[in-house]
C-alpha cells in the first residue's frame, strides 16, 4: 500500500524546494501590526493605476498568494496559477513553477499583475524584462520563514500602488509591496492581517502554561519520513499551539528520519500533515510503520494525520492550521479552539471567547 498519495508527491517536492532554497531565519512569537501612522517606505512604486480592480487579471504562481488574492475579493479576476495550486478552481490555467514558466502560454493571459515567490535568486530574467517594457506588474516575493513575512505578502504596511507616482513596473525582495498594497486594498488587508494575529495570539493564551508535548511533523508516512525543522512557519505555529518541534536541532531545516533515529527521537507525538488525503481512520493502516514503534507517540495514540487543503500553506489560514496542531496534541482545548478557527477573518471573534485561558 503506497502511504503518500501520488498526486500529493510532486506537491512537496515543489514545496520542500522552495523551503530549502530559502534562508533560515530564528523564529519568535508573532508581532503585532505595525503602526499605521508610521513613516512608509520611500521605494519606488509603479506608476497610477487607472485600471479598474474589475479589470485585473492576475496571476498567481504560488497557493498562499492565491490564497490572499481570494481573501482580498479577487476570485474572479485570478486567471491564471501555478502548479500544485490546490487552492485555485481547477479549471483555472496553470503556468509552470516559479523556475520554468510557460511564458507564451502567461502572455496570452493578458495578466496585469503577477504575484509569485521565489528563490535566492529572484524572478526569471525573462518575467522582469517583460514586467519593464509594460506589459504587467511584476512582484516576485521571498519564501516566508516566518508567520510576519507571511503576513508582508498580504499587508507590507505601505501606501496602495494606485495613490503612488512612479514607472516601475517590477519589485522584488523584502521591500516588494503586499498584495493589499498592490491590488488597492489597503485596509481590508490590514484588517485581515490584525484579526488573524489576534487569532494566533489567543491560541497562544490557552496554551502558554501547559506541558510542551515533543512533537514530531512530517510530510510522509514512508520511511525516511521527512520533517520540519526550525526556521519555518510550521515550526513557529507549533509553538503557538503549545508544541515542542521534535526536529528542532536538526541540522538542516528539512531532515529526514529512518526507524532507528526515529526511535531515538522518541517524540510524544507526531503530527503527519498530508493535504487533501483521506481523513484519518482508527487503526488506520497507514500509520502501521509508525504505531508499531517503540516510542511515546506510539504508546499513547498521539499520531494524527492532518489533511487540510491548506495545511502546508503559509496564509491566511495559519491560524486554523495552529488551532489544529493544538487540538491534536491538547485536545480539552477543543471547545475553545472551535470560535478561532471557525469564525472568518472578516468577523470579529465573539466576545465570549475568554481572552486568557490556561
Amino acid at each position: 500500500m503506497t502511504n503518500t498519495p501520488q498526486k500529493f508527491l510532486p506537491l512537496l517536492l515543489t514545496l520542500t524546494l522552495t523551503f530549502l532554497l530559502s534562508a533560515c531565519g530564528e523564529q519568535s512569537a508573532p508581532a503585532q501590526p505595525a503602526n499605521r501612522n508610521a513613516p512608509q517606505s520611500t521605494n519606488a512604486a509603479p506608476a497610477p493605476d487607472t485600471n479598474p480592480a474589475s479589470n485585473y487579471r492576475i496571476v498567481t504562481l504560488a497557493p498562499t498568494l492565491t490564497e490572499i488574492a481570494f481573501n482580498l475579493g479577487f476570485t474572479d479576476q485570478v486567471v491564471g496559477v501555478g502548479q500544485y495550486d490546490m487552492i485555485a478552481s481547477p479549471d483555472t490555467p496553470v503556468l509552470g513553477t516559479f523556475y520554468q514558466i510557460d511564458t507564451e502560454k502567461l502572455l496570452s493571459l493578458k495578466p496585469t499583475h503577477i504575484f509569485m515567490l521565489t528563490g535566492k535568486d529572484g524572478p526569471p530574467a525573462d518575467l522582469t524584462k517583460l514586467a519593464d517594457q509594460g506589459l504587467f506588474k511584476l512582484f516576485a516575493y521571498s519564501y516566508p520563514e516566518t508567520i510576519d513575512d507571511a503576513l508582508q505578502l498580504l499587508d507590507s504596511d505601505g501606501t496602495a500602488l494606485t495613490n503612488i507616482d512612479t514607472p516601475q513596473n517590477s519589485f522584488t525582495g523584502p521591500d516588494a509591496p503586499g498584495l493589499g498594497q498592490a491590488l488597492n486594498k489597503t485596509q481590508l488587508a490590514s484588517e485581515l492581517k490584525s484579526e488573524l494575529y489576534t487569532r494566533l495570539n489567543k491560541i497562544m493564551q490557552l496554551t502558554k502554561n501547559l506541558d510542551k508535548p515533543n512533537t514530531l511533523m512530517i510530510f510522509a508516512l514512508a520511511e525516511p519520513v521527512m520533517a520540519s525543522g526550525s526556521g519555518s512557519v510550521n515550526d513557529q505555529l507549533l509553538g503557538i499551539a503549545g508544541g515542542t518541534n521534535a526536529a528542532a536541532n536538526a541540522a538542516i531545516s528539512a531532515p529526514t528520519f529512518d526507524r532507528e533515529s526515529l526511535i531515538a527521537l522518541a517524540p510524544d507525538a507526531i503530527l503527519a500533515l498530508l493535504p487533501d488525503v483521506n481523513p484519518q481512520v482508527e487503526n488506520d493502516p497507514r500509520l502501521a510503520s509508525l504505531t508499531s514503534l517503540p516510542i511515546p507517540a506510539a504508546k499513547n495514540k498521539q499520531i494524527f494525520i492532518l489533511n487540510s487543503p491548506t495545511i502546508l500553506i503559509p496564509g491566511l489560514t495559519m491560524h486554523q492550521t495552529a488551532a489544529s496542531f493544538a487540538q491534536s496534541i491538547h485536545p480539552n482545548l477543543k471547545d475553545q479552539l472551535a470560535p478561532i478557527a471557525q469564525t472568518p477573518l472578516t468577523q470579529p471573534l465573539p466576545e465570549s471567547e475568554p481572552a486568557n485561558q490556561n
